[in-house]
């Protein structure tokens, strides 16, 4: 007789399993939020993508102490951080926006000398540079609605100096960087 009351309970279970499987994953396609690093990516109704950015130092980039470089030296002296965004099987083109948030430049590196280049490393080519000379506020965008396909990666190097001008740069040693790396991204849709 116990044998057949716990059978009797088995559909009513299955039954109750199946239902909270149908209703997670049917909220799972209605909403998608990706995290990574402190950093929101989402999409709605059918916008679903995949798009990570991955860093190191948990996306950091700091700099103190720094010297004046010359010009041909900017590659192997310079201060770097690296970083990649990668996408998975998407069904559409995803548009990416890369920024530096928790932005703290000194007062003294505010300078046109301070500079920043970012290098795509998938052709080892210069995709965006510019100085911290009229930065303000604790973010900055550094390369703007970048398309990417599915399944592709993207490396970059991002490259912070002082660069040597031939003028009296005493004024700005001891002065201080850090930022984060940050994506926001969209869908982009066929026409």
């Amino acid at each position: 007789m116990e044998n057949n009351k716990s059978t009797a309970y088995k559909p009513i279970v299955i039954g109750i399993l199946l239902i909270i499987l149908v209703v997670s994953l049917s909220y799972g396609f209605w909403t998608l939020v990706i995290n990574n690093n402190g950093t929101n990516i989402g999409g709605r109704g059918t916008d679903r993508f995949d798009i990570d950015l991955i860093t190191e130092n948990d996306g950091y980039i700091n700099a103190s102490d720094l010297v004046s470089i010359e010009p041909a030296n900017i590659e192997s002296q310079s201060e770097k951080g690296y970083f990649k965004v990668q996408t998975g099987n998407n069904q559409n083109m995803v548009n990416y926006t890369l920024s530096l948030i928790d932005l703290n430049v000194s007062t003294n590196l505010r300078v046109p000398a301070f500079k920043w280049a970012l290098i795509y490393l998938n052709d080892n080519t210069t995709v965006a540079q510019g100085t911290f000379h009229n930065v303000s506020g604790s973010q900055m965008t550094i390369r703007e609605n970048v398309p990417i396909a599915a399944n592709t990666t993207d490396d970059y190097e991002f490259r912070i100096w002082i660069e040597s001008d031939g003028s009296n740069q005493v004024g700005m040693l001891n002065g201080t960087f850090s930022g984060r790396f940050s994506i926001v991204s969209s869908m982009v849709y066929d026409s």
